[in-house]
């Protein structure tokens, strides 16, 4: 083999780089095409995961070669492992002899040379086998994400009800890791038991027919590992059960952040959250106490062999001489790490289980069928037939009954009914979505069955965190000139041009920097980008103001589309005449009528009653204005650029940092830490120092009679037991001390930063935090820096006896040690920013992995799995690179730390020789340095590798940390605080008319050096009324009510809430007493019960009565009552119930004042005028802010409010009052420029 692998130079041009300045994701190796995670998961997907063992054996053979060499090489070592004590029994014997003077020297040298070159061998070889596992490890882990991702692409409806977003994270990031361990974990864990074997062997040539009794004593002891599986295995389910709901909720929370903070649910959210923290922590409890006892029981296994052996060693008559007692003390210390380490390959193997059993049960999830079809695609456009078409949920529901419908080439059919009809099921069912009985099938001219090109607008837009371009084009290729055309026909040129940096601003995660009418327009742009001959539109128009409807339907629907067939559910009725055909809907879900707007007119009375009710709402005198030119939430205006990169730390990880850690491992005070700390450090030199006591001891074992001497030493034995388990579990009992109190500290910051945070962050890269790095913190942090203690200790008990007897020998190793001390410098210099790089990666994985989640529809509508498995395939690239690229750093430092380490042995062994020689040393003494000698190199090089690991786990608690500093939205922003004994409109001495809202001269911008958002606001607005708000995108309606809730401080003038300036209530007491209505519905896993009313404070008869309020108690008695379950994001709701049941929600909370954003856009107007009139009557008291664009939402109010480009352009009272109403004319007539 080239000297060059042999000690990994591949990692030397990173070394050296980091030699002259700080390492960047640049200077990282290029990527190692043999670990492609598409080609890994094509030889993953033969594996059977009905079976987690075959499942685990069949990931382990599909790396191949390598897997197949990392287990040669794991147990191609053992002959030199096994070397080492028979060696050392030949060169003690040399050396009883040479203190005799009955050998020469010569033979005693060559032995140590001997000795030390096998030390070295085995130093090297080990590295490569690692090499060849990790490879292993990173080609499975690699491959099971690229088919855990494939798979949740595919995934159909019912699945994703079973399975959360936060579970199927966790598939990803740690199941996948789990079983990917077991690419070191088989091969180390066969080695192991071959090792103790052949210890055992090695110790029968040793102590002869006495060592058959230690190993009857080894066999007696070993049954009882399978008790520690079981029970390992048992607790780490119950474990990551605990952990995948606490990351589920997690993910819900931030999905639902905004929620969150209008209804100021942070304390109760915290205190949820953190109920299943101390539940995981309390499994993790568990775990670390059968770990500590498994431990102390598989190293008192080597202390009883030990015991055993030579007393039936001294009962045969065999005499306790250096030579028989330090080989054989040598094996046992050799079997301490295969034996000691039986209980981690016990606590990795049950875990690879668990992840196994967990992934086989995901991938057995019902996926989207892939019927293989002969059908041609459709050339133009297709006709649609429809017969006998039901769909039935798993609940029972009946969501479609027999829907037979002919829709002719080209035509536009829109289908209309109330809330809960099957509208948005209807298109599902088209998209292939849901499971339907009866006949689908879309037909060309002849009538033969053909593939169409569909283009699908969901009732919530799935927007891309990436610009605006990329998120029209979604993968296709348009010439600009096309794209231009596209942008004018769906209303955003307008907005474009007010965007800081037009088709290339990034919008945020879902779309948070713009308005649900530009998000809606730019799911259209998207439609029209992918040139269909199908679009399929649920609800398009219901969240834009009427000029751009009109735009919209003129230019687009009936302009670029005029040709293809158009399928669209709507509740805006304006437009109905010009489409073909209509479909009415019941409440059942079957067709009610179809025809033409005439047809249906003369002889559907359902659709008379609808068409009646929105002319009563749309009289002229009540339609107010649009107005405004459109712009982009003005927060994101610098740059275009929204989402920040992740800050990563460079160099050194700070000390503050560590000192942190131990503070939080510690007490609650400096002298608790200092004790805790103190009597650690006396358990760890207890540990090193009662063996190294036993060793010298047994040294002397001549001078004394033998039954004292092994009673002496199983006493010391005993001691060193106690200490082991008293270290490890108070260690790991003080690391989950500490990581509950970092958790906790994360987790109040996150549920208190400002929005801006989550508006500029990738909800995946703060679930990474929870996710991972906590992982991280729970598990490796503690084992990492407990290993990197106790290896330090080990090795300063190794130089402090070499010191004792042969000063000499650090003298001589001087040169060496200075060598060793340059290359792990230059290692961990690299390695921790190595380690940084290779977080900070994992990062958008989560945050596609979220996204892709969130928009698997509009995804497998517009036939984007390709382009989303390539993007995700990229990010493992890109991951795999920062990991190898670490992995080889690691080989290129541990390769050579042996090699520095054998010329210590050597050395060692060179000067005792010459002391035994020279009769200044016994050969017992010896070989008690020796022994601990062979084993310096294994301590100092886990020592360095361990506080390297350390350092690069502290990035987890660096990232953790800087998350739990973010900065908390400021209580209260001026003088002087409202006391909490203070009345205010949430006391029971208030008004009973709702409270006054008054917006004096305020000015608002989101940072001084951008433009102002509202301009010398002043509205006066009495106690009880019912507002409506009103203008184009970008007005300020939005900002208007952030500045309300505090969301945005006024930089001038004041908000009065009942005649208190609101910046003088703290947060909490401010947002309970105002209640929300968002115009993107938002709900959270659970059931009907826990969304109306999550903490059981309102009776079930309260909450009926709220149902009843808003026409949903029908539909929750039919789904099973308050306990029915609500799947994530309330995907087992329509849009218009799930707003419906916002509203529910925002009528129990009996605040003052209520808020409703675009509220009832999702419902028919129908259901429209019934929530008014039960607005009108239930909330007389409560004083009502509405935005709206469909007019019959505030034909209503008392008075409306019309902003324009951040003013009050106008404000009009009932209609006798002095300033009249706007009428249709007057609409009409007016140019932009005044509307």
């Amino acid at each position: 083999m080239h000297i060059g692998r042999l000690l990994f130079t591949h990692a030397a041009p990173i070394i050296a780089t980091g030699r002259r300045r700080a390492v960047t994701p640049d200077d990282m190796l290029p990527f190692d095409r043999r670990l492609d995670p598409a080609e890994a998961e094509q030889m993953l997907g033969s594996v059977d995961w009905r079976s987690p063992w075959r499942a685990l054996w069949q990931c382990f053979r599909s790396a191949g070669t390598p897997s197949r060499r990392a287990l040669a090489l794991s147990l191609g070592r053992l002959p030199l492992v096994l070397a080492a004590p028979l060696l050392l029994r030949v060169l003690l014997e040399h050396l009883t002899l040479l203190q005799q003077g009955a050998t020469a020297i010569a033979p005693t040298l060559a032995l140590g040379i001997a000795l030390a070159l096998t030390v070295a061998a085995d130093g090297v070889g080990i590295q490569h086998y690692y090499y060849n596992a990790l490879w292993t490890y990173a080609r499975i882990s690699g491959g099971l994400n690229m088919r855990i991702y494939r798979h949740a692409l595919a995934l159909d409806r019912r699945a994703l009800q079973r399975r959360h977003t936060g579970d199927i994270v966790n598939h990803m990031a740690s199941d996948s890791e789990g079983i990917a361990e077991l690419s070191f974990t088989l091969p180390e864990m066969l080695s192991s038991l071959l090792l103790i074997g052949g210890s055992l062997a090695v110790l029968g040539s040793i102590l002869g027919v006495a060592a058959l009794a230690a190993i009857a004593a080894l066999v007696v002891l070993v049954p009882l590992s399978h008790t520690a599986a079981r029970r390992f295995a048992r607790t780490d389910n119950e474990l990551w059960t605990w952990r995948d709901k606490r990351v589920s909720l997690v993910s819900q929370v931030l999905s639902a952040i905004r929620l969150v903070k209008y209804f100021a649910w942070e304390r109760p959210i915290e205190r949820e959250i953190s109920s299943l923290r101390q539940n995981e922590l309390a499994a993790a409890r568990r775990l670390v106490q059968n770990e500590a006892l498994s431990t102390v029981f598989f190293l008192a296994s080597t202390t009883i062999v030990a015991l055993i052996g030579f007393g039936v060693y001294v009962l045969v008559g065999g005499e306790l001489s250096a030579a028989v007692v330090f080989p054989t003390l040598l094996v046992l210390m050799q079997l301490e790490g295969p034996v000691g380490h039986l209980p981690h390959f016990i606590k990795n193997t049950a875990h690879a289980y668990v992840a196994a059993e967990r992934l086989g049960e995901f991938f057995q999830l019902p996926a989207i069928p892939n019927h293989p079809t002969e059908a041609a695609p459709c050339t133009a456009a297709p006709a649609l037939c429809l017969e006998n078409v039901s769909v039935h949920y798993d609940e029972g529901t009946r969501a479609l009954d027999s829907i037979s419908l002919h829709v002719e080439q080209g035509s536009a059919i829109a289908i209309v009914g109330p809330v809960g009809s099957g509208k948005t099921t209807l298109l599902h069912a088209l998209l292939g979505e849901v499971a339907a009985e009866g006949r689908i099938e879309w037909q060309s001219s002849d009538g033969t069955p053909c593939l169409p090109r569909i283009a699908y607008v969901a009732q919530e837009p799935f927007i891309l965190n990436a610009t605006v371009r990329e998120n029209i084009l979604f993968g296709n290729a348009l010439d600009e000139a096309e794209l231009e055309a596209i942008i004018r026909d769906a209303a955003l040129a307008e907005d474009l041009a007010a965007l800081p940096a037009g088709l290339e601003t990034e919008i945020g995660e879902r779309g948070v920097t713009l308005s649900g009418g530009q998000k809606m327009r730019i799911a259209l742009a998207r439609a029209a980008a992918a040139q269909p001959n199908v679009v399929l539109l649920d609800d398009p128009l219901a969240a834009v103001d009427p000029r751009t409807e009109a735009h919209l339907v003129e230019h687009l629907l009936f302009g670029r589309w005029h040709a293809i067939t158009r399928i669209v559910t709507t509740h805006r009725l304006e437009h109905l005449r010009r489409f073909d055909r209509i479909v009415v809907l019941n409440a059942n879900g079957s067709i009610e009528a179809v025809g033409t707007f005439a047809e249906l007119l003369e002889r559907s009375a359902s659709f008379q009653r609808l068409i009646e009710e929105y002319r009563q709402t749309q009289q002229p005198h009540q339609q107010p204005l649009q107005t405004g030119a459109a712009v982009v939430s003005p927060e994101h205006r610098w740059n275009g650029k929204l989402v920040e990169e992740e800050d990563r730390a460079v160099g050194v990880v700070k000390a503050e940092l560590f000192w942190y850690y131990l503070r939080l491992f510690g007490g609650r005070t400096p002298a608790q830490t200092a004790l805790i700390l103190g009597g650690m450090a006396l358990l760890g030199i207890a540990i090193v120092a009662l063996p190294m006591l036993q060793s010298l001891w047994l040294g002397k074992s001549g001078q004394n009679a033998p039954w004292i001497v092994l009673g002496i030493y199983a006493a010391l034995g005993l001691v060193s037991l106690a200490a082991h388990y008293a270290e490890r579990r108070v260690w790991m009992e003080r690391a989950l001390v500490a990581s509950a109190r970092i958790h906790e500290r994360m987790l109040r910051a996150v549920l208190r930063a400002p929005l801006r945070l989550f508006d500029s962050t990738p909800s995946g890269r703060i679930l990474n935090r929870f996710a991972r790095d906590t992982q991280a913190i729970d598990d490796e942090l503690a084992w990492n820096f407990e290993s990197a203690v106790r290896s330090f200790a080990a090795m300063l008990g190794t130089l402090v006896l070499i010191a004792a007897v042969a000063p000499l020998v650090l003298l001589i190793s001087a040169p060496a040690l200075v060598v060793y001390y340059r290359i792990q410098r230059d290692y961990r210099r690299v390695a921790r920013e190595a380690k940084r790089f290779e977080s900070i990666a994992r990062s958008p994985r989560y945050a596609l992995f979220k996204e892709t989640l969130s928009g698997l529809l509009t995804i497998r509508a517009f036939a984007q799995q390709r382009s989303f498995l390539d993007r995700f395939d990229r990010a493992m690239r890109h991951y795999l690179r920062m990991y190898w690229s670490n992995i080889l750093i690691n080989r290129w430092f541990s390769a050579r730390a042996p090699l520095v380490s054998s010329v210590i042995a050597l050395v060692t062994a060179i000067v005792l020789v010459a002391m035994v020689a020279s009769g200044s040393l016994s050969a017992g003494i010896a070989g008690v340095v020796l022994t601990y000698t062979i084993t310096f190199w294994g301590n100092l090089n886990w020592c360095v590798r361990a506080f390297s690991e350390v350092e690069s786990r502290m990035t987890s608690l660096e990232r953790v940390h800087a998350l739990g500093s973010v900065q908390p939205e400021p209580d209260v922003t001026c003088p002087p605080p409202l006391q909490p004994s203070a009345p205010w409109i949430d006391t029971p001495s208030s008004t009973d008319r709702g409270a006054a809202i008054t917006f004096d001269r305020v000015w608002v911008r989101y940072a001084p050096h951008l433009p102002w958002v509202l301009r010398d606001v002043s509205i006066e607005i009495p106690a009880g009324a019912h507002v409506g708000i009103v203008g184009r995108t970008g007005s300020g309606k939005s900002t208007l009510f952030q500045a309300l809730f505090r969301f945005v401080e006024p930089e001038r003038g004041r908000v009065l809430i009942g005649g208190i300036e609101h910046c003088r209530i703290p947060l909490e007491r401010l947002r309970t007493a105002l209640s929300v209505v968002p115009q993107d519905p938002i709900l959270l896993l659970g059931t009907i019960r826990s969304n109306l009313d999550r903490w059981g404070r309102c009776s079930d008869r309260q909450l009926w009565h709220a149902l009843e309020m808003v026409g949903l108690s029908d539909t929750i008695e039919a789904m099973g009552g308050l306990d029915a379950p609500i799947g994530e994001q309330g995907g087992n709701l329509s849009q218009g119930q799930r707003q419906l049941l916002c509203l529910a929600r925002a009528l129990l909370v009996n605040a003052k004042v209520i808020v409703l954003d675009e509220a009832t856009a999702s419902i028919d107007v129908l259901s429209d005028a019934a929530i008014r009139h039960t607005l009108r009557h239930a909330c007389r008291d409560v004083t009502v802010l509405t935005i709206a664009h469909r007019p019959a939402s505030v034909a209503d109010a008392d008075m409306i409010v019309e902003l324009s480009g951040g003013s009050v352009a106008r404000i009009w009272t009932p209609p006798e009052a002095a300033t009249p109403w706007p009428d249709r004319a007057t609409l009409d007539i007016l140019p932009p420029s005044e509307a």
